[in-house]
């Protein structure tokens, strides 16, 4: 049984090992028959793409694009490592909240290069109701 992260989340399948690649140590499996999608998230997540919700991260502004109580994904321009403790404040809230950048992935080209972020919380966070139009109010 193999667990792997991909773009959309993670997927588990079931395979086998079919060589080993002597130069470079990889493995090569057989296509899987059956690939399924798992959620490992406890805590329900809210897209915010269609929202353009601009948060502070250390201060400095990030887009948001999906939020749930115990964690986030933004987009942002600065550059941040894997490990490193972070604040953000959210419009909605007035105080700001400790995280734990998870990982980091490049995005863009150019002029639009930027880094999508996963972080975690120190402590859960408030979350803001959504209205049919999609603005975001408490």
């Amino acid at each position: 049984t193999i667990e792997a992260a991909t773009n959309q989340g993670i997927v588990l399948f079931r395979s086998r090992v079919v060589e080993r690649e002597e130069a470079t140590h990889d493995l090569v499996i057989e296509r899987p028959k059956e690939i399924s999608h798992v959620d490992r998230r406890d805590a329900a997540r809210f897209p915010c793409n269609d929202m353009e919700v601009t948060v502070k991260l250390d201060g400095l502004s990030a887009q948001l694009i999906d939020l749930s109580a115990k964690g986030a994904k933004l987009r942002t321009r600065c550059e941040y490592k894997k490990g490193e403790r972070v604040s953000i404040e959210f419009p909605w809230q007035s105080t700001e909240i400790g995280a734990w950048v998870i990982d980091i992935a490049s995005a863009g080209l150019g002029e639009n290069a930027c880094s999508v972020l996963r972080i975690v919380f120190e402590e859960p966070a408030k979350l803001p109701r959504k209205s049919a139009l999609g603005k975001i109010w408490v």
